[in-house]
């Protein structure tokens, strides 16, 4: 199953979108956004946390392979300390490119026969153990574990280097300087090898027959697509089932939910700046706008909760209770812990009113 197009990147021949990569199976949940984006050259969003992290990546590429890092100081301190010295000891290779054809055996990146490939951030091999690095420049923090491209990549390194039986996945924030690893042994590599294969699967039962055109899905993609605005699965949109009785009926009325959800993000981010600087905006007896809570939110000194955590030695507890920030929301969390309780409380700051973007109903009698 699948299109035959002009070949992938790299690729001499190819059936699309083989030969797939995590970023391709993010993409296939919506067969007609892969295709137009990977067929028809749709150009993709890049922001600028996006533009920013690839700076840092092409950066880091040049530090961790020996070479000079003239500027970000920090961030190279971080990435010194994360792969262990520049050039980074047991270094395979920066952006090393690894393939491997439908057997998982080792192939050449632009092969014909490639069936799944990647590009890791950082490869060190030390014996039996590999260690793959992901550098990611972003206010949110991510962890290793769980990570579907980590383990992806895990999979990816096994199947190239047989005397591999274990490794080590790092996902490293540049911008937070902080490193998140996890240790896949035998069989947690076996799961991630065969995660690849069922996503895969998946991906290519959506893919349309030959000729026939690939299907706009509402998905989890939706909210951050470019090509919202022509998507053709807005044209889809029927009258709608006050009853739903059949299967078919709950999958149609389930997508139209999932589209009116997509459509209103989009609504809300046109709406919200505009009434952050004009006030709100009135449609019928429902105004929009940017209104303050009733029950303001405690705030604290953000510089306190970052002396006490760090002094208490609390930040790795609070990492793995999934605090993502040393700040309020940490202290929220560790608040609730009786040793540190008084302690929390002195830096809580007066309250302050928020705004948020919302609506209310208007009473024409106010």
């Amino acid at each position: 199953m699948g299109i035959v197009t002009q070949p992938a990147e790299g690729v001499a021949t190819a059936t699309f979108p083989r030969p797939w990569s995590h970023s391709r199976l993010d993409m296939a949940t919506c067969p007609w956004r892969l295709g137009q984006h990977y067929v028809e050259g749709a150009p993709r969003l890049e922001t600028l946390a996006m533009h920013d992290g690839k700076a840092v990546h092409e950066m880091l590429e040049s530090a961790v392979a020996g070479g000079l890092a003239p500027v970000l100081d920090e961030i190279v301190d971080f990435a010194r300390q994360t792969v262990g010295g520049f050039p980074a000891p047991g270094l395979i290779g920066v952006e090393e490119k690894l393939a491997v054809d439908q057997h998982w055996r080792p192939c050449d990146y632009a092969s014909p026969d490639a069936y799944f490939r990647g590009k890791l951030d950082v490869l060190q091999i030390d014996d039996a153990t590999a260690l793959a690095t992901d550098w990611k420049h972003s206010e949110k923090i991510a962890q290793a574990e769980g990570d579907p491209q980590l383990e992806a990549y895990a999979a990816l390194v096994v199947a190239c280097y047989p005397q591999v039986t274990e490794v080590v996945v790092r996902q490293a924030n540049t911008k937070r300087l902080w490193c998140s690893p996890h240790t896949l042994d035998a069989e947690a590599l076996d799961k991630a090898r065969a995660g690849v294969d069922r996503r895969i699967r998946a991906a290519e039962r959506l893919l349309p027959e030959q000729g026939e055109e690939p299907r706009a899905l509402a998905c989890s993609a939706c909210n951050y697509c470019v090509l919202i605005q022509d998507c053709p699965a807005w044209d889809r949109m029927s009258p709608v089932i006050d009853n739903v009785t059949t299967q078919q009926q709950a999958e149609i009325v389930a997508e139209e939910r999932r589209l009116l959800e997509v459509r209103l993000k989009h609504i809300n981010a046109a709406l919200k700046p505009w009434t952050a600087d004009n006030g709100p905006v009135r449609a019928g007896d429902i105004e929009f706008g940017h209104f303050t809570a009733k029950k303001p939110e405690p705030a604290y000194d953000t510089e306190a909760v970052r002396v006490l955590i760090k002094g208490r030695d609390l930040e790795p507890d609070a990492w793995r209770d999934g605090v993502y920030a040393v700040n309020g929301r940490a202290l929220r969390k560790l608040a609730k812990r009786e040793d540190i309780a008084d302690e929390a409380a002195k830096c809580e700051t007066r309250p302050t009113p928020k705004t948020k973007f919302g609506a209310r109903k208007v009473d024409d009698a106010e």
